[in-house]
């Protein structure tokens, strides 16, 4: 009979946590990043969000009403975040705290391009600089650079560029190139969701025959 009664209230406690249906969503999926604000949206058909209380054992969490930011400090393989009804957990998400990488710059073309040879055909599709990190979230604009062609150490063009696309003087002066030819962009200046200027490393391109 004590069997039979202790599974009849598992039972009702899965159902009960299946139609409560309280989902966990992040924008970074299975990752936070340290040092910025992690998105995180609780939903639940059952249950009223402003009723539920979002916990993590590994950063601190602000907001309220299904809506909150998640800041982390230190990275973790195993950071779990919980939502809890009236004391209880409802939900759980396993998280991964990372560290956001050096942003790495980019020439953007039929693909992109960070440094090595590029056939000349290629390298006259090239149209912007882009910016990556391992956060795909974080939005890092290239707002200046310069253009330079040197051939055998001997400067033959320069040009400073004040958008991530290519202005039309740029892209006319790359139809100068020719094999032989290294191009550099450097002096990227670039800024971030805090609006702050950094300035980030150069891309080194060798022209070669097609």
């Amino acid at each position: 009979m004590r069997s039979t009664v202790f599974f009849f209230y598992f039972l009702f406690f899965i159902a009960a946590g299946i139609h409560a249906q309280v989902h966990i969503l992040t924008r970074g999926g299975n990752h936070f990043f340290i040092g910025i604000d992690n998105a995180v949206t609780v939903t639940s058909k059952k249950l009223n969000v402003k009723k539920l209380t979002v916990t993590i054992d590994k950063g601190t969490v602000a907001g309220a009403d299904g809506f909150y930011t998640v800041r982390c400090s230190a990275p973790s393989a195993n950071a779990l975040i919980r939502v809890l009804y009236k004391g209880k957990v409802v939900a759980l998400k396993k998280m991964e705290v990372l560290r956001i990488s050096d942003p790495e710059v980019y020439a953007i073309g039929s693909k992109l391009f960070k440094s090595g040879p590029i056939a000349k055909a290629e390298f006259e599709k090239l149209y912007a600089l882009t910016v990556k990190t391992n956060v795909p979230f974080l939005a890092i604009v290239p707002v200046h650079f310069r253009y330079k062609r040197m051939r055998n150490n001997e400067l033959l063009d320069v040009i400073e560029n004040e958008s991530p696309m290519f202005s039309n003087d740029l892209k006319d002066m790359i139809k100068n190139a020719r094999a032989g030819d290294t191009i550099i962009f450097d002096n990227i200046t670039c800024t971030g969701p805090d609006a702050v200027a950094m300035r980030i490393n150069t891309v080194k391109l060798a022209v070669m025959e097609n």
